[in-house]
């Protein structure tokens, strides 16, 4: 006689698993959550400043492009 379990379907096996992962790593790093927010902030922070940094350096570029070769140049 075959043991009765209940029927998971593959992808309801799956949702378990990933869903007791999660469990398993919330209960074991309860900061993380915490942590990659403030990443995220320090991630944009950084980006905002570079980006500025780009347009504060823009006057000083021509935004042109000479190609050269045996014929001659050109200039875009």
């Amino acid at each position: 006689m075959l043991s009765q379990r209940p029927h998971l379907a593959p992808n309801g096996a799956a949702v378990l698993t990933k869903a007791l992962t999660l469990a398993i790593l919330l209960v074991q790093f309860p900061g993380a959550a915490i942590s990659s927010q403030l990443d995220a902030q320090t991630i944009i922070q950084r980006s905002v400043a570079a980006n500025q940094t780009d347009w504060d350096a823009a006057p000083g570029y021509s935004f042109q492009e000479t190609d050269r070769d045996a014929h001659g140049s050109k200039t875009y």
